[in-house]
């Protein structure tokens, strides 16, 4: 899942040193998990489910929030965001023979 944002143009007069992204843990709670495989300069980030804690058909709250020298920004608004499972695996291939078309 990819999950993108403007940059806050905001910044209280001091430049924006780093943001924060949560998420939930996949049940209707607020987001409190901070997300550690985020850089915390990008405009957007990918989540998977080998580093992040997202499993296929989860549906997620997110939200990001700038730090500066005067400290914490307020939270955005809540983003929900649904994981989509993965495809299944083809059937197996079988090889087909062709009839040739030389005369």
């Amino acid at each position: 899942m990819e999950v993108a944002f403007d940059l806050s143009v905001n910044n209280g007069g001091s430049p924006i040193d780093f943001y924060e992204l949560q998420i939930n843990d996949g049940t209707d709670i607020e987001p409190s998990i901070l997300v550690t495989t985020y850089d915390g300069i990008s405009t957007s980030h990918i989540l998977d489910d080998l580093n992040d804690p997202i499993v296929d058909g989860g549906i997620y709250k997110l939200r990001i929030r700038a730090h500066n020298a005067r400290g914490y920004g307020e939270w955005s608004t809540t983003l929900r965001a649904g994981v989509t499972p993965k495809p299944t695996a083809p059937a197996a291939l079988s090889r087909v023979e062709l009839a040739s078309t030389r005369t």
